[in-house]
């Protein structure tokens, strides 16, 4: 009983830091506090240090947030204050404080999943409300698209697009791949009527990656799926739909229609490039590998490297750059500029510690929001922003730590190899 009522507390700190990720900073930050104050209430002190001893990968992460914080002394600005060390203390505070708390059974992950999708799409329900409202006004139909659709709950576009990618994933993986019990039944009707909405919401995001993301990842979702319940033939048929309904909307959705012409491969030329988002990346990343190549072992700093890729983009006269300090767009030059090879060692040090299991375990999951991660890292600066990193680097977290398989294979947290249900579906 002590055990259940424990899980029913853990559960109801884990679901408020995960529905205030696309909400206000200062929420998530309130409620990641209060996940970590009862992740160490959770259980005796001893317990709590042996987890620790037996686990690595929060020392690697440990380890990383202090190289990121001692490059205060060589800060190409001079230094930097305590709000860039609290900008990456969830490398510090979120692995152990999901390293150290009982297992999660797969029954409340799925809960958690389940509200962080509510949460998208009372999200996404507010967005085209206040879209409609204002287009009363205006009669400009721009406020349904990208970063004007998106704004309207303070969330970029590429953001709120992300949230759905995982949304959709998350939603086929419970009604179609997911074995264990269930605290409650969507429906594959209902789940597929919530992906199609998510679906046609990123038509209207207009995000061109994230829309190549999710086609991708779908095709491959139907396909496995279709393998699994041996019925390609169906899975061809719901990606010929999907197919055409996605050349359609392209089609008729001129500012969508619109931003994909606009983007060709070429480098920045000026003003008429600044809707090229192909352009500006080039611009971003060829500024940023000449800074490292000048600084490759320490990097420039915590602050110092966007001072010195703005002063780059003055000598470059990448005009587009300057007055919103665009950082690199790709996280991992990101890191080298601020951290040098070292840290960015050190980063790929920490992916693989949760590529490996992800893939030895068979966690769906993890694999699924690394592989997201790493693609979207590639042309973003997905750590940048609060309510990306704690996306991105908490779900990866609690898939690690806590897998939402039921059928476990050896687990680095010290837990025995079994099934993990919860006590009340027994």
């Amino acid at each position: 009983m002590r055990w259940f009522t424990k899980q029913n507390i853990l559960l109801s700190a884990l679901i408020p830091a995960i529905i205030t990720i696309p909400l206000e900073n200062n929420w998530n930050s309130w409620a990641l506090v209060l996940f970590c104050i009862v992740a160490v209430v959770q259980q005796p002190i001893a317990e709590t240090i042996k987890r620790l001893r037996k686990d690595h990968f929060w020392k690697l992460s440990a380890l990383f947030f202090l190289w990121l914080t001692a490059t205060w002394f060589w800060d190409t600005s001079g230094g930097f204050s305590e709000k860039y060390i609290e900008a990456n203390a969830f490398f510090l505070f979120g692995p152990i404080a999901l390293a150290i708390i009982p297992r999660i059974s797969p029954q409340r992950i799925m809960i958690a999943a389940h509200a962080f999708i509510a949460t998208v799409i009372i999200v996404c329900i507010i967005c085209l409300i206040k879209s409609t409202l204002e287009y009363q006004e205006t009669q400009d139909y721009r406020v349904f698209f990208y970063l004007y659709l998106g704004y309207q709950m303070g969330l970029n576009a590429i953001y709120l697009s992300n949230y759905c990618i995982a949304c959709i994933i998350w939603l086929l993986y419970y009604a179609f791949i997911y074995k264990g019990p269930k605290p409650f039944q969507l429906g594959v009707s209902v789940s597929l009527g919530i992906c199609a909405f998510l679906f046609l919401m990123m038509f209207l995001l207009s995000s061109k990656l994230s829309l190549a993301l999710i086609i991708v990842f779908t095709i491959v979702m139907a396909l496995y799926i279709g393998r699994k319940k041996k019925s390609l033939l169906k899975a061809a048929l719901v990606l010929g739909v999907i197919g055409l309904t996605s050349v359609i909307l392209v089609k008729n959705l001129h500012y969508l229609n619109w931003r994909i012409a606009e983007t060709r491969l070429k480098p920045y030329s000026g003003p008429e490039d600044n809707n090229n988002g192909l352009a500006l990346r080039i611009a971003t990343w060829s500024s940023a590998l000449e800074l490292i190549g000048e600084r490759p072992l320490l990097g420039y700093g915590l602050k110092g490297a966007n001072e010195a890729l703005v002063e780059k983009y003055i000598e470059k006269k990448f005009e587009a750059g300057i007055p919103e300090k665009y950082n690199s767009h790709n996280q991992f030059l990101e890191i080298a500029l601020k951290s040098g090879v070292v840290g960015l060692l050190l980063f790929l040090t920490m992916l693989s510690a949760l590529a490996v299991p992800a893939w030895k375990r068979s966690n769906f999951l993890l694999k699924f929001t690394l592989i997201h991660f790493v693609l979207v890292s590639m042309v973003e600066g997905t750590l940048e922003v609060q309510q990306e990193l704690v996306f991105y680097m908490f779900f990866m977290l609690l898939f690690y730590y806590h897998p939402a398989n039921p059928f476990l294979k050896k687990d680095e947290t010290g837990l025995s190899s079994q099934r993990i249900f919860d006590h009340s579906h027994v």
